[in-house]
């Protein structure tokens, strides 16, 4: 996964890549001073993933991600913890406080190889009528037809 650290800070940047070097999975492509530097590598690199500051010159990070049309993972690295919340509202994949403890920076690539969990809703029983109704079951015709709901199931076997 292709990865590009934006941070302003020199020993930030260094220590982060220090950090992340025992992630084969994280190839870091490049690194930017600033947002000026990120936009431009962005669209030069396409990376999978951000390690993002919030405090830069000329433009916060948040600022940053207004800016972009196709916006890649984001981990936000930081030293202020009051931007926690604003983070997470722009879909941010974790939020690391600087200074960045390795089993932190674990959890949050941890984060990026977790398969989507599936939720399975109230829908699934008309999906599953559905289904038995075009496997072969026959249908009920419109004057006994009977819902088909948990609760109405379980009235009927107390019959």
């Amino acid at each position: 996964m292709k990865a590009l650290i934006v941070d302003d800070e020199r020993l930030a940047r260094t220590e982060l890549a220090r950090l992340l070097a025992v992630h084969p999975e994280i190839e870091i492509a490049g690194e930017a001073r600033n947002g000026e530097e990120a936009l431009e590598l962005i669209g030069r690199l396409a990376p999978d993933l951000l390690f993002l500051d919030i405090q830069m010159p000329g433009m916060t990070g948040f600022e940053l991600l207004e800016q972009l049309d196709d916006v890649p993972q984001v981990i936000f690295t930081t030293a202020y913890d009051q931007y926690a919340i604003h983070a997470f509202e722009v879909n941010a994949l974790d939020y690391l406080l600087k200074p960045i403890a390795p089993n932190r920076l674990a959890t949050a690539l941890a984060r990026l190889r977790r398969p989507p969990r599936v939720r399975l809703s109230n829908r699934s029983w008309s999906a599953t009528a559905t289904v038995a109704g075009s496997s072969g079951c026959p249908k009920p015709s419109s004057s006994n037809r009977r819902a088909t709901t948990p609760a109405s199931i379980s009235a009927a076997n107390a019959r």
